[in-house]
């Protein structure tokens, strides 16, 4: 999605919020952040300036914040750092879109994140599992049914039972759009991904709802 936004002239800063990052796949250069002076201010309690930090940022299509080399609780570093960057890189006024890619854990530090968005995207999928999972996040979210929230529904095969259709119990949701599972995905870096016409699709419905 950052990339399909920034072949549309978007100006992209791409965060990946999970508390064990494995994105690095996606990446041409899979290097962490190695220096330690970043590791040092991210794990300070106080507020995070986007200067102290914007000489890691790295750009490919976009740019995006690099790996870490552990995880957060190893680095002594808590889940509110991200939350921190996210608003001290809109501060900055370098970019149009933040991206914020989370884990699916809803806790505090979570939904501090979402109160941040300006548009939050729910990924589901057509399983039992996945649709019941939604529902029940849904009922933890104010506010859920406005403009805020897209829900997608990734990894979709036609051929196969769609709970999101049939399912007996009452769906509190409405998905906007579909993406096609991908067989080879794993072997795919992010311009593959953004040439997916289900990823180009959202990617539109993020452009038509936040002016740029």
């Amino acid at each position: 999605i950052s990339e399909c936004l920034t072949v549309n002239y978007r100006r992209v800063f791409y965060i990946n919020a999970d508390r064990m990052q494995t994105f690095q796949h996606m990446l041409g250069n899979v290097t962490p952040i190695l220096e330690n002076d970043v590791y040092t201010k991210l794990s300070d309690s106080s507020d995070i300036v986007y200067d102290d930090i914007r000489h890691v940022v790295r750009r490919e299509a976009f740019a995006y914040l690099p790996p870490f080399k552990a995880a957060l609780t190893s680095l002594g570093i808590s889940y509110s750092a991200y939350h921190k960057i996210a608003e001290a890189a809109k501060q900055s006024g370098e970019y149009d879109y933040i991206v914020i890619d989370a884990d699916i854990a809803f806790d505090e530090e979570k939904a501090a994140l979402i109160s941040l968005a300006d548009k939050v995207i729910i990924v589901t999928t057509q399983r039992r599992s996945s649709v019941c999972a939604t529902n029940l996040l849904v009922s933890n979210i104010s506010g859920i049914h406005s403009d805020k929230y897209i829900f997608i529904c990734n990894d979709y095969e036609e051929e196969k039972h769609n709970e999101l259709l049939s399912s007996d119990e009452d769906i509190k949701f409405s998905v906007s759009d579909y993406i096609e599972h991908i067989d080879d995905y794993d072997s795919m870096k992010s311009g593959d991904l953004a040439r997916i016409k289900g990823i180009q699709k959202t990617a539109f419905l993020i452009m038509q709802e936040i002016p740029s």
